[in-house]
């Protein structure tokens, strides 16, 4: 009997290591996600394929938008930088505020969105490029990798 718990024992840990134990991504979950590193990925991910692609989801620019009502700080900052990424404007918007006034540029947001002129996408412009010490041309991508 005693040759037998060890056996089990080195039976669970082999199993437990073969079906992993691993925690599951902070970043899984999208803007719908309580994380806050999941809000702040989807973000992310929403600007840089919209960037690449030219044009973004009218959804993911509500989204963006009720992201400004969120209690994390981190979340309401990458929010508002990301629709002024791609609009080239905070609509008067500053995570810092108090709520009250944030409201305010946040139904400013909400009618933004919903009046744009595209129905399920809005076409934005790709940012502009700079120009390096020697020259060549640097897009904002190249620039952040």
């Amino acid at each position: 009997m005693s040759r037998l718990v060890p056996a089990i024992l080195l039976l669970t840990v082999l199993l437990s290591l073969q079906t992993g134990c691993t925690a599951p991504s902070p970043t899984r979950g999208g803007f719908a996600s309580p994380a806050p590193a999941a809000r702040t990925h989807a973000v992310e991910v929403t600007v840089r394929n919209a960037n690449a692609r030219g044009v973004v989801a009218r959804g993911d620019l509500f989204a963006m938008v009720e992201l400004l009502l969120a209690d994390d700080d981190l979340v309401r900052f990458m929010a508002i930088a990301g629709l002024q990424d791609l609009s080239g404007e905070t609509r008067g918007y500053r995570f810092y505020d108090p709520p009250e006034v944030r409201y305010q540029a946040i139904l400013d947001w909400r009618e933004y969105v919903r009046t744009a002129k595209a129905f399920d996408s809005m076409r934005i412009e790709p940012p502009p490029a700079s120009t390096t010490a020697d020259g060549a041309s640097k897009t904002v991508e190249d620039a952040r990798g």
